[in-house]
């Protein structure tokens, strides 16, 4: 693999892991509210 390719590689697993550590939060309920939903709910 070339050093673009490493470079593109560990932006895309970066983004992965934060996103991955936001959907955690998001379903133990904790951190930020990321859906509107919550707040029309009956």
């Amino acid at each position: 693999m070339t050093a673009g390719e490493w470079i593109t590689v560990i932006i895309v697993f970066s983004f992965a892991g934060v996103l991955m550590l936001l959907s955690i939060r998001s379903f133990l309920e904790k951190g930020f509210l990321l859906n509107n939903a919550y707040l029309y709910a009956s």
